[in-house]
């Protein structure tokens, strides 16, 4: 799995590292690689920028969220320009922000920070916030990581106790914010990355494992997806493996899933996992038989056809485009802006992927060692 980093010296480099490198535009040609086009010739339009956002979530064609590390931003104008609304959220455990989520035209939610400070905030209008702690799960390490809403007021979050392996942790609430219940997991459900949910009652969330020969805290090795069917309270598994880590999931209508894997990296022979799609909210799944080269490491599926993914590897980046629900892609390179930030060999990025609209996404992505480069993704 891309490394997740938290804490304050890490999220002090990044920010540094990021202001740096500037904020000028560096338009990037529209050039797709031979080898990564399979289907469709669609073609991406693509900008790149350095940037020191570290979450960043967009809910219309314009309206974007994000933060860079303490605060909450919006644009209006599909991530180009970003103006502060919070100056700071308090205290987070000196983690920061990790995720936004919107449920509704002008209600949305943020979480992050670190147990005793784990938070969720929420708003009515994008500038206004109020701030709700999370449930305390008796350790010191408890991050929140994922955020999911069923409804306006009714919201799952999920992350874990400690290292990837140690037991995952989500709380639901009905009220905004305001009361938080504990999630009944599975036994052997670790960290959760991803959360969705179809409907007020249906979810999926992408978790990872803990196999019977890996001691807690040993480090990411498999997946599992889990689902609900009473809104985030209980949770059942309906898929696992041992041989890929998690991605992300996305969902799109009220039956159809997607989930991309990334590499394990006790096993990098194996690559990047399958493609998963399930069309019956998340109860059986099934690989899309794509060949290595076309899966994507990040999904987001705008509709029931149209997905955008990113292929993130140590020496190329791709994004790209399916118009079939996932079955055919057209990948296009990512140059890296000018000047570049220093990608060290060893070093994965860990994407954040957010589309306002089947047209146009926003993907932030980084390394554990340099600042994020926020790239806009477009049909011309």
């Amino acid at each position: 799995m891309y490394p997740r980093l938290k804490g304050p010296k890490f999220e002090t480099f990044v920010r540094t590292c990021g202001r740096a490198l500037g904020a000028g535009l560096v338009v990037v040609a529209s050039t797709l690689a031979s080898a990564h086009v399979a289907g469709s010739s669609t073609m991406l339009a693509v900008s790149q920028r350095a940037s020191d956002l570290t979450a960043m979530y967009c809910y219309s064609p314009q309206g974007c969220l994000g933060s860079t590390g303490n605060n909450i931003e919006v644009s209006n104008d599909d991530g180009l320009h970003w103006r502060v609304v919070v100056a700071s959220i308090g205290a987070t455990g000196e983690t920061g922000i990790d995720s936004f989520v919107c449920a509704a035209q002008g209600i949305c939610y943020a979480e992050g920070g670190a147990y005793p400070d784990a938070v969720v905030l929420a708003t009515l209008d994008g500038q206004h916030w109020v701030r709700h702690r999370l449930g305390d799960v008796g350790t010191s390490s408890w991050y929140p990581w994922a955020i999911a809403c069923t409804s306006t007021s009714a919201c799952v979050v999920g992350g874990g106790s400690g290292q990837d392996n140690d037991p995952g942790v989500m709380y639901r609430t009905l009220n905004a914010g305001a009361t938080w219940v504990r999630s009944v997991l599975p036994e052997k459900t670790a960290q959760i990355w991803s959360i969705h949910c179809l409907s007020e009652s249906n979810c999926v969330a992408l978790a990872g494992i803990v196999p019977a020969h890996v001691p807690m805290g040993a480090g990411t090795n498999g997946f599992q997806i889990i689902t609900s069917s009473n809104g985030g309270l209980t949770w059942t598994v309906r898929y696992q493996s041992g041989n890929y880590n998690p991605g992300d999931v996305s969902c799109s209508g009220g039956a159809t899933c997607w989930v991309a894997l990334e590499p394990n990296l006790d096993q990098p022979a194996l690559g990047t996992g399958p493609t998963l799609v399930s069309t019956n909210g998340g109860k059986s799944w099934r690989p899309l038989g794509l060949a290595e080269d076309q899966r994507p490491n990040v999904i987001t599926c705008v509709t029931s056809t149209t997905c955008w993914g990113v292929q993130l590897g140590r020496d190329a980046q791709f994004a790209g485009i399916s118009r079939d629900g996932g079955s055919r892609w057209t990948w296009q390179r990512l140059v890296s802006p000018s000047p570049p930030p220093a990608y060290p060999s060893g070093d994965l990025y860990y994407p954040i992927l957010t589309c306002g609209s089947a047209l146009s996404c926003l993907l932030l992505k980084s390394t554990s060692t340099s600042g994020e480069v926020l790239s806009r993704l477009g049909i011309p």
